[in-house]
């Protein structure tokens, strides 16, 4: 691991694998060759524990039964990756990898180095399943356990991908400050989130199962102003996720009603609720991406 530059986040002291910041008590371990944790300190304990045992829950319900559609989520990860473009001989760490569709897409490419990090350890150990079987052998792979809000990279990385992350981090000050100081001056942060959600179905009055859900949405004009706050310039920005008969409000009620029943009716809309997504990027289905709401925003960023 020796192109990561590891520091305590509270004080900037630089750190080795194995060593607790005298400080804070904020400590780095490794329990094999290539995977460290970390945690704000030894005796950490309150909200931020309950957090994660949230998402190892989560991660547990989601590995056996996916919460959305595998369909949808290999979707979604291939828009992202082609906005991206090429990671050949970057050094990247993926934050909050889940079901490991992005990485997969990543390994084919063979970046110098990728760093799957996620704060739940079913997460990544699916993540290093996916390494392992992947044959890639020129890529350095390492992974990680531990929240974003507190991890301890410098200027270590070209380019850092947080999909479906941001709307979930209970202080999204501390992520944003990590991210930006983790890479490199030129380096990209590249970032997925729900745009102008309804968080009411992520309420526990409306029968939502996990304590820790999404906590925020985001719209062009808010992302943006938290990106440059920590040092990131926006570069580019696309919407992703589009799903049948969800239109934009420009758009009347009595005409979007019509207008999914005739685009359903000659088979635009497909079979899944998935299905108008993929469709929908081909031309000339594209333009009808205009009138519809996506249900993610995708912002690239660049380290200034």
């Amino acid at each position: 691991m020796s192109y990561l530059n590891i520091e305590c986040p509270f004080d900037s002291r630089s750190l080795n694998i194995g060593e607790s910041c005298p400080t804070c008590g904020y400590k780095i371990e490794s329990n094999s060759e290539n995977n460290i944790t970390f945690r704000r300190s030894s005796d950490s304990e309150g909200i931020y524990k309950s957090y994660e045992n949230a998402y190892d829950e989560l991660a547990e319900d989601d590995l056996s039964n996916p919460i959305y559609a595998k369909e949808y989520q290999s979707d979604l990860a291939l828009e992202t990756h082609r906005a991206i473009g090429s990671v050949d001989e970057l050094d990247v760490a993926e934050l909050g990898v889940g079901q490991g569709f992005l990485q997969k897409a990543f390994i084919l490419e063979k970046p110098k180095s990728l760093l799957a990090l996620d704060i739940a350890e079913e997460y990544v150990a699916n993540a290093q399943k996916i390494f392992l079987n992947s044959g890639n052998s020129s890529t350095a792979f390492h992974t990680s356990v531990g929240n974003v809000e507190f991890m301890p990279f410098h200027e270590s990385f070209d380019l850092v991908v947080a999909t479906d992350i941001l709307e979930h981090v209970l202080n999204l000050g501390n992520a944003l400050v990590r991210i930006s100081r983790s890479l490199k001056t030129g380096g990209k942060f590249a970032c997925r989130v729900p745009y102008k959600e309804a968080l009411g179905q992520y309420s526990v009055y409306n029968r939502q199962k996990y304590e820790f859900a999404h906590l925020r949405f985001f719209n062009e004009s808010l992302l943006k102003t938290q990106l440059k706050e920590v040092g990131l310039k926006p570069v580019q920005v696309y919407r992703n996720g589009f799903q049948p008969g969800r239109f934009r409000k420009v758009v009347p009620s009595f005409l979007g009603k019509n207008i999914a029943r005739l685009l359903s009716l000659i088979g635009h809309y497909g079979n899944n609720w998935y299905d108008f997504n993929r469709k929908s990027r081909t031309f000339p289905l594209r333009m009808l991406r205009s009138l519809h709401q996506p249900l993610e925003l995708l912002v690239i960023s660049q380290k200034v």
